[in-house]
């Protein structure tokens, strides 16, 4: 059957249809286009990343606080360990990224354990156990 045979000179063609382009050309018009290096496209990058930070951290902070979490941050943190050492004879910018690592694994892990003791999951805690 000379349908279901693939033509090995065949080359699929990189160019847009007209129609492709005018469809992108209505879009970006209705939508409005903001450039990557325009001063409102920057502001917007501006603004955005505190509270993004933010958000991130709270985020963190509250998976951490689980139990299961904290196990395996521990356990992720023991493994780097372990890695640290041999790395650091191969290269001192790999050494040096894997303990900016394990800091931040420390970080995230103490933060949930004060979310754990004092926030949300705490209280969560606390109630179920009153209840008991």
């Amino acid at each position: 059957d000379e349908d279901s045979e693939v033509d090995p000179d065949y080359v699929p063609g990189t160019e847009e249809s007209q129609d492709s382009l005018e469809y992108r050309s209505e879009t970006e018009t209705e939508i409005g286009v903001i450039s990557e290096k325009s001063e409102e496209y920057l502001a917007l990058v501006e603004t955005t990343k505190e509270p993004a930070d933010n958000h991130r951290g709270l985020v963190q902070e509250y998976f951490a606080s689980f139990k299961i979490a904290q196990l395996g941050i521990r356990l992720a943190d023991s493994g780097l360990a372990i890695l640290e050492s041999p790395l650091s004879l191969v290269s001192d910018s790999f050494s040096s990224k894997v303990q900016h690592v394990r800091r931040h694994l420390r970080f995230v892990r103490r933060a949930g354990a004060i979310e754990r003791n004092s926030g949300l999951v705490g209280k969560v805690i606390d109630e179920d156990s009153d209840m008991d």
